[in-house]
Formats: C-alpha cells, structure tokens, sequence
C-alpha cells in the first residue's frame, strides 16, 4: 500500500499502526520510544518502509519476535483445516486424531 508522498501526518501514523496490528502486536505507537516519526513524515518516507527498517527492529528489540508469529500463525490455521489423514495417507485414522478415544 504505497502512499502519495503529501500524506497527512495522522493518515501516515494510522497507516503505520495498522502494519503493526496486522502483526497482531499489542502495541501503540505511543509505547515506541527513540523513533522520530515526525521526520520520517516530513523525510517523505512511506509507512511500510519506516516500519521495516526502523520500526520491526525496535519492535523485535523490545522482545516481539515479527517473523516467527507469523509464521507460526500460518502454521496453525493451516493445520487446523487440514484432513489429517492428507498428510499422513490412508494408514491413519480419525481414531488415530481423536482425544476422547
């Protein structure tokens, strides 16, 4: 989603925040401290780009790990509308997956 370089600077920080809750990072922009936001706006530098090199660093030095949770994220919905027996043949099954039995 690249944007026109004379956002406004609310538009950029909302476009910032909502890369940030599309990592499902419990996190306001208000929390990251050190970042000059403001001159990146004024820098003209997009969103996505800021959050990238300047924002995911910060993020994963405060102990978020970006990359991980997302892929973990896919991992599981993946496996949860999968039919076990597709990975593992005909030799498995439902018996085989069933907690109760």
């Amino acid at each position: 989603m690249a944007m026109k370089r004379n956002v406004p600077f609310s538009t950029w920080m909302r476009v910032l925040q909502s890369l940030i809750n599309e990592k499902q990072v419990d996190v306001d922009l208000s929390d990251v401290l050190g970042l000059d936001f403001t001159g990146a706006h004024a820098q003209g530098i997009p969103p996505e780009d800021f959050f990238g090199e300047q924002l995911r660093p910060a993020l994963e030095e405060l102990g978020f790990s970006l990359e991980l949770h997302g892929l973990l994220d896919h991992a599981a919905i993946a496996a949860m509308n999968s039919d076990p027996r597709a990975s593992y043949g005909e030799s498995v099954s439902q018996r085989d997956f069933d907690l109760a039995s």
